[in-house]
C-alpha cells in the first residue's frame, strides 16, 4: 500500500498477548467492581488499549457492564440475609435506607417566613436544630 499502513502492521493491541487470558483477568476485576484503569493494571495491558478494545466489542462492554454489577448484587444479598437471620441492627438500617419518611434518623426543620430567624445567633440555632429547642423560645 502507497502512504499507508499495511494491514495487521502498528503494535498489537495488547502486545501480544492472548486475548483470552485478557478477558479472563479483566472478568475478575471487573466482578469484584473495579474501574477499566485497575482492571488494565490487572490484566497487564493499557488503560488505552482496553478503551479502544471496548469501542470495538460491544458485547465485552455490556458483560464489563453486568459484572461490576455483581458486588452490590452480593452486598444485597448479604444484607437480606442477616436481616432474615434475626439481625436487628441490619434490619433497622435497612429500613432506614428503604423507608427514609417512616424509618429515617434524620430531623428536618422547616423554616418559616424569609428573615424569621435572622437575629438568632448560631448558638440558637444549633439548640433548635439539635431538637433542644424551638423558635419560640428565642423570637419572642
Amino acid at each position: 500500500m502507497k502512504g499507508g499502513k499495511q494491514p495487521g502492521a502498528g503494535r498489537p493491541l495488547f502486545d501480544g498477548k492472548p486475548e483470552e487470558s485478557v478477558l479472563q483477568l479483566l472478568r475478575q476485576a471487573w466482578a469484584l467492581g473495579a474501574p477499566d484503569c485497575e482492571a488494565a493494571a490487572l490484566a497487564g495491558i493499557s488503560p488505552a488499549a482496553l478503551s479502544v478494545y471496548l469501542s470495538k466489542h460491544d458485547k465485552i462492554s455490556k458483560e464489563k457492564e453486568a459484572l461490576l454489577l455483581k458486588p452490590f448484587l452480593s452486598s444485597r444479598n448479604a444484607v437480606l440475609k442477616a436481616i432474615s437471620n434475626g439481625d436487628v441492627d441490619a434490619a433497622k438500617w435497612y429500613l432506614e435506607r428503604k423507608k427514609k419518611r417512616e424509618f429515617s434518623t434524620l430531623q428536618q426543620v422547616e423554616v418559616g417566613e424569609q428573615g424569621q430567624y435572622k437575629d438568632l445567633t448560631d448558638d440558637q440555632l444549633a439548640k433548635i436544630a439539635a431538637g433542644k429547642a424551638t423558635p419560640a423560645d428565642f423570637l419572642k
